[in-house]
């Protein structure tokens, strides 16, 4: 149990005195001890550096796969909540706004992919060339809209895609070739863009709502649950 966040024996000692970093995983190390059949874990890694938390998110992972552990998380970081649990729930003032899997939730409030293409440095102020970089982006995928441009980088957004991804790929590796472009990214909806697509839809009408009944203003306070079982 030291392992976790590379906490030292003697940091098991006189917990008052230690920071609220080192008493997270201590309180871990104590939650696991037992090999718990569940785990419930309520921002595990706060007061953590990225280090301890990365190596956290590891060991619990491998307990998932070897323990057999189910474990629900409450965290504002999506990437690990992604990345540990199978179902996910978001909260918004204490109220359940949506739950399922990452699968199902990006079906019912994904919008889409995003392509980004990132083109040299010294076509960043070439309006033509960037011009006809998108106009070949549109033409390649139907459902393509141009949404940003930054310094070099196209942003496009598309609802919906009939294509296999090795044809999307395809498709944009011929781009790149023929305009010479530095690179391109094809994602689809993450979680943390379905989180704000929930959050800010559920403030909006908690507003509306608000304004229609009194000048208070409306206070939110949202969070994120995810599950994962040991099956």
């Amino acid at each position: 149990m030291p392992t976790i966040g590379q906490l030292p024996p003697r940091h098991c000692i006189c917990t008052h005195v230690r920071s609220a970093g080192n008493r997270r995983k201590l309180s871990l190390c104590i939650a696991m001890m037992g090999m718990p059949r569940l785990l419930l874990l309520d921002e595990p890694y706060a007061g953590m550096g990225t280090t301890a938390r990365k190596r956290i998110v590891s060991y619990v992972s491998t307990l998932q796969r070897v323990a057999k552990l189910s474990i629900v998380l409450s965290s504002h970081s999506l990437s690990d909540v992604e990345f540990l649990c199978n179902r996910i729930a978001i909260l918004d003032g204490g109220r359940l706004q949506c739950l399922g899997s990452l699968v199902h939730l990006k079906e019912k409030f994904g919008k889409g992919y995003t392509i980004t293409v990132k083109t040299y440095p010294d076509k960043k102020q070439d309006v033509p060339y960037q011009k006809e970089v998108a106009e070949a982006v549109m033409r390649n995928f139907k459902e393509a809209d141009l949404v940003h441009t930054y310094e070099g980088l196209l942003e496009f957004r598309m609802s919906r895609m009939h294509l296999p991804w090795s044809e999307m790929f395809i498709k944009m590796a011929r781009i790149k070739k023929k305009f010479k472009l530095q690179d391109f990214f094809i994602t689809d909806t993450s979680l943390e863009q379905i989180f704000l697509s929930v959050t800010r839809k559920e403030a909006s009408d908690a507003a509306a709502a608000a304004a229609a009944a009194s000048s208070m203003p409306h206070k939110s306070s949202v969070s994120v649950v995810g599950t994962t079982l040991g099956i």
